[in-house]
């Protein structure tokens, strides 16, 4: 495993990871039991957006460039000439501990994990239950036997779940693969595991025992290379990436789950941030994520592509943002 020349480790600590440069959650305790009241018993009036069928032109990678299929909040089906995968791959109907209790999905997926293509590569930012769905991860496993990539202490996970292909890593972090896809065409890449600002853990005892990350896939050759953000707030990571790897060519990048800030700014950007955002990693496009498909946050389903469209306008940047309904397929040079 090799680690770029800038690595440190300010993001360890004796009992498992922090963020070395997280903006404050300012709330009062207060302000939180309000918040949960009000996400609890409010009417917040979702809409979200419908999913859509997918053609089997969507299940096929192309030729050349890439292919990016949104299933629903994190999750990207993305295609390649001789690599499939995955990211966060989470299906379920309730992204919590004890359904019928957590975030509700507010609307099926598109299509489920039987109807994916053989996958490759599996990414996952972290351990937070809309993430990472056991389920999903044993069912993708005993199907595809794919390659799972994870950061340190949520590889561990995987493992214990039974996946026979895993690799851990830390922050900076990278691996080259020369042929990655067994027993198909294959496909040489590097593979970068980089900061977010964002925490871990799926239980009252485990907060931060387990990295979180954002991941950047470049192949050799012509295809794109693509930014996979995670879930992550705002900060300087982003120009850091730019700075020691390049601009990306595309980036999946989170803008929903951000009200009221004082409570979600230290965890996730708001559409806002995110324009912000993509102008310090300098990607071409963007493809947004983690937005209308769960209940997780104070606004509606539909808020975040309404404020992400403002914020873009208002920054002369909208061609370069591909908001999308579940289902939906974009295609890359």
């Amino acid at each position: 495993m090799r680690r770029h020349t800038r690595y440190t480790d300010r993001h360890h600590t004796d009992d498992g990871f922090r963020n070395p440069d997280a903006p404050p959650r300012d709330a009062s305790p207060w302000e939180t039991a309000a918040f949960l009241t009000r996400h609890t018993l409010g009417d917040k009036g979702h809409r979200p957006p419908s999913p859509q069928p997918i053609g089997p032109r969507a299940l096929h990678p192309p030729s050349r460039g890439a292919r990016l299929t949104w299933l629903g909040h994190a999750t990207v089906l993305g295609q390649m000439p001789g690599l499939t995968w995955l990211t966060d791959p989470v299906f379920t109907r309730w992204a919590s501990p004890v359904p019928p209790f957590g975030p509700q999905r507010l609307s099926d997926a598109p299509l489920g994990v039987d109807d994916l293509p053989d996958i490759d590569l599996v990414l996952l930012s972290h351990d937070h239950y809309d993430h990472l769905d056991r389920t999903a991860i044993e069912h993708i496993e005993t199907l595809y036997r794919p390659l799972f990539v994870a950061p340190l202490g949520a590889a561990d996970r995987l493992r214990r779940w039974g996946c026979s292909r895993v690799m851990s890593f830390d922050w900076w972090h990278w691996e080259r693969f020369d042929r990655l896809g067994a027993g198909r065409a294959g496909s040489r890449l590097r593979l970068h595991c980089l900061p977010a600002v964002h925490f871990s853990g799926r239980t009252l005892f485990d907060r931060n025992a387990t990295l979180w990350c954002s991941w950047m896939i470049e192949p050799a050759g012509d295809a794109p290379t693509v930014y996979f953000a995670g879930d992550t707030a705002a900060g300087a990571h982003f120009e850091d990436i730019r700075s020691h790897l390049g601009a990306p060519d595309v980036t999946l990048m989170p803008i929903g789950a951000y009200r009221p800030r004082s409570l979600m700014r230290a965890v996730h950007v708001s559409p806002s941030e995110a324009v912000e955002a993509l102008h310090d990693v300098g990607a071409r496009d963007a493809l947004p994520i983690h937005w209308g498909t769960y209940d997780m946050a104070e606004e509606a389903a539909q808020d975040a592509a309404a404020d992400l469209e403002a914020a873009a306008r208002a920054r002369s940047s909208l061609d370069r943002w591909h908001v999308v309904n579940p289902g939906a397929t974009i295609d890359l040079e």
